[in-house]
């Protein structure tokens, strides 16, 4: 049997299968093979823990592989505060694969108590990223985490 006596076959069983609405079936042909749909506008996504723990000075994550993404959204939770006047701020840099140097994607405003903050970076052209962080205050101490959404 040929592709297309196969296709026929296959269109008339959809057609009582169906019955009233066969008229909403398509099978396209390309030579021989049958072409599926396909959803072009497809984005996959990941959900990434970056970092979580508890921080007394300034520090980073170690750097993070995102060469498949292009787009991140960033949650940042902080869940406890202690010392005095602490303060936090949390940013996200890309790193410069020639140099080495890394610059800042985005930041949250200082960070003074718990809460939860969201970063957007919708145009991601590094191929690695870290997360920093800045600590200030006397005796400061903040647990947080850092997630992400990563998508292609």
């Amino acid at each position: 049997m040929t592709v297309y006596g196969w296709v026929e076959r296959l269109v008339e069983k959809l057609r009582e299968y169906f019955a009233d609405s066969w008229r909403n079936i398509r099978v396209r042909l390309a030579d021989t093979d049958i072409a599926l749909p396909v959803d072009i506008q497809y984005r996959r996504k990941e959900e990434i823990a970056i970092f979580t723990g508890n921080v007394t000075a300034s520090g980073n994550t170690v750097d993070i592989s995102v060469e498949h993404f292009t787009a991140m959204e960033i949650e940042i939770k902080v869940t406890d505060v202690s010392g005095i006047n602490p303060t936090l701020q949390v940013c996200i840099q890309g790193k410069f694969g020639t140099t080495g140097d890394y610059k800042d994607l985005a930041c949250t405003d200082t960070i003074t108590a718990t809460g939860i903050w969201f970063l957007t970076i919708d145009r991601l052209v590094f191929k690695t990223v870290r997360v920093r962080w800045i600590v200030g205050g006397e005796a400061p101490s903040f647990t947080f985490r850092v997630d992400a959404v990563v998508t292609t």
